[in-house]
């Protein structure tokens, strides 16, 4: 009989944890899905800087000056929530 009551109320309290447990884990991988949205904004960046150094033709020259403001761009936002996701925990 004790048994039985005890697992019923280990299976209830899993399922009221359940959601605390769901919700750690969405932050987890939002905190990680952004760390992949950065690194890989970076690279871009620094894949625009390195063709601007690189290219003589002037509308190329325009396109890198705008792809390179997009990038940094970019980065501040993802940065900015970064943090602020940070900050909230």
């Amino acid at each position: 009989m004790f048994s039985a009551l005890s697992a019923n109320i280990s299976m209830g309290f899993g399922k009221i944890t359940a959601p605390f447990k769901d919700t750690t884990t969405q932050k987890d991988k939002q905190r990680e899905s952004l760390k992949a949205s950065i690194e890989h904004t970076k690279a871009n960046l620094a894949y625009a800087i390195e063709n601007f150094n690189n290219v003589i033709e002037p509308k190329l020259i325009d396109f890198y000056i705008y792809r390179i403001q997009s990038e940094q761009t970019r980065f501040e936002q993802l940065l900015a929530e970064y943090k602020a996701l940070e900050d909230i925990e």
